[in-house]
């Protein structure tokens, strides 16, 4: 397994997330099934902590690691990353509120294994495949093989993807 200390300019989660070695993932919302749209516009929704279901890499994704939401399902040039989040658990059951802006709520009681997280930071404007293509990212394994919920960012992937996010894309 790949660790690596978070950026600090793009990740400043207080004195306690400064050196922590960590993992980034990708988290891959369907807006068939989630409505990223309207979770993202809601700012108290944003401020709180909310779930993202778990359906692999359950002993490697981890309490104080850091997921990119990333947005499918939807034309090529729209799908990207969408927010940094900050991981808060490590995985566990479903809570109540892990429910909210699900399509279906049986989609999301179809996960048995969350882990509890918190936007870090919304991207605007997100950052695209067209742009990522640009970046010599097309191997990314959520655009190879987008089945799946979690996927995992290689450090080489993050250096390229934060910089990125740092200087606006």
């Amino acid at each position: 397994m790949v660790s690596f200390v978070y950026p600090l300019n793009v990740c400043e989660y207080g004195n306690a997330g400064f050196g922590i070695m960590t993992n980034v993932w990708f988290f891959q919302t369907n807006r068939h099934y989630y409505d990223i749209e309207s979770a993202l516009r809601d700012k108290e929704y944003l401020q709180g902590n909310w779930g993202w279901p778990v359906s692999r890499y359950k002993k490697e994704i981890k309490k104080n690691d850091v997921a990119l939401l990333w947005k499918s399902n939807v034309d090529a040039n729209f799908r990207g990353i969408y927010a940094i989040l900050k991981i808060l658990s490590n995985p566990k059951g479903m809570e109540d509120n892990f429910e909210n802006y699900w399509v279906k709520k049986e989609n999301a009681r179809a996960f048995k294994t969350w882990v509890e997280c918190q936007i870090h930071k919304r991207l605007t404007p997100p950052l695209l495949i067209p742009k990522l293509k640009n970046m010599n990212l097309m191997n990314l394994s959520i655009i190879k093989n987008p089945c799946g919920t979690n996927f995992r960012v290689s450090p080489d992937e993050w250096e390229i993807i934060s910089k990125a996010i740092e200087t606006g894309h």
